[in-house]
């Protein structure tokens, strides 16, 4: 196990029944695997909830300071990276 740690993790019997369900339908080779998995899968999650915070604290701390686009002008920037032209209405 190398760069590993190993932890015990005691579970109901219900939530072991549930595991090796989920190893029978050949998603996982082993109760450590799809354990591994689960925690990845909530470690990634809370990264990405982090950087969603943060870019929000941004977003805010730039209305704060006036730094704003219209909506208008929003959309004229993506139809010209788009090479799009603005439509009349």
């Amino acid at each position: 196990m190398a760069g590993k740690t190993e932890i015990a993790v005691q579970v109901d019997p219900q939530m072991e029944e549930f595991i090796h369900r989920e190893m029978k339908r050949g998603s996982f080779a082993s109760a450590s695997a799809y354990v591994e998995a689960l925690l990845h899968e909530r470690f990634e999650d809370e990264e990405t909830l982090r950087t969603l915070e943060q870019e929000l604290d941004r977003g805010l701390a730039d209305i704060e300071a006036g730094r704003v686009t219209s909506v208008e002008e929003a959309f004229d920037s993506v139809r010209a990276e788009l090479g799009l032209k603005r439509r009349r209405a």
